[in-house]
């Protein structure tokens, strides 16, 4: 009973304290490919300072990150060739700085990462 009251007020607390941080990025993910490579830069970048601020955020997670990344990079320059994904890099990795992270706002990131992936988590065979 204890624990679930606490972890309730937490979970409160932390919805209200980062209401405007998870609503930094516009969904649905940018209609332009560069767009799109600059969200999923972004996401990726905070997923990382996550992992590093040990909030919960495992290897095995930023690999599939990383992977999601490289996913959306690929079919962004299949679009438009044109995109500079080293100033694209930079410009998502300023774009973090001052943002404070907790267990709830990594979370949202990854989610929000994941569901940029144009593949399932798991495979999935035709029986």
């Amino acid at each position: 009973m204890k624990t679930a009251l606490i972890a309730a007020v937490l979970a409160l607390f932390a919805t209200a304290a980062n209401a405007q941080l998870l609503k930094d990025i516009p969904e649905p993910t940018g209609v332009t490919p560069f767009g799109r490579v600059f969200v999923a830069y972004k996401r990726f970048a905070f997923l990382q300072f996550c992992n590093q601020a040990q909030y919960w955020i495992s290897g095995d997670e930023i690999r599939r990150g990383r992977d999601v990344v490289k996913a959306v990079v690929a079919k962004a320059q299949e679009e438009d060739s044109t995109i500079d994904t080293d100033a694209v890099w930079k410009d998502a990795r300023n774009s973090i700085a001052g943002l404070h992270a907790n267990y709830y706002v990594c979370e949202d990131y990854k989610n929000k990462l994941y569901s940029m992936s144009f593949d399932t988590a798991y495979p999935i065979t035709k029986p």
